[in-house]
């Protein structure tokens, strides 16, 4: 582990940092909209990789780092250059909706100590009783 990492772990995990307070760090985390060149077929192990909730639009396919990565150099293997776009992305924590780029980013500057799982938006509360984006979530791939 690096100092880095150690020192990481320590902030969070320890006493005085978030972890110790029950909190998740609010660090922004991303995914990738990719768009192969030459795969027509998007290979179903890689369609069942995709982020839940969000769906194809336009032959893009939402893709974490790691599934990313791979799908760029198979489609890079085969003489293609894709296209990628990165989004910072969040879940609300309390009705489960996927949240894209500036609604994300707003959503993690309001999570504080006092406030650990704010509202998403207006609908969250009506979204939370029909339980619409928790099922979309957890639906099979």
């Amino acid at each position: 582990m690096t100092r880095l990492a150690r020192r990481r772990r320590v902030n969070t995990l320890g006493e005085g940092g978030l972890g110790g307070r029950g909190l998740n760090d609010p660090r922004a985390h991303s995914i990738y909209a990719v768009k192969p060149s030459v795969i027509t077929d998007v290979p179903k192990w890689i369609k069942c990789r995709a982020v839940p909730g969000l769906a194809e639009l336009n032959g893009y396919i939402w893709l974490n780092y790691g599934t990313m990565k791979l799908l760029v150099a198979l489609d890079e293997s085969r003489g293609g250059n894709p296209e990628v776009v990165q989004v910072e992305f969040r879940y609300c924590r309390v009705c489960r909706r996927p949240l894209l780029a500036d609604e994300a980013a707003a959503y993690r500057l309001r999570i504080t100590p006092e406030l650990s799982e704010p509202e998403c938006g207006m609908k969250c509360a009506g979204d939370l009783t029909s339980r619409i984006w928790f099922t979309l979530h957890h639906a099979p791939a």
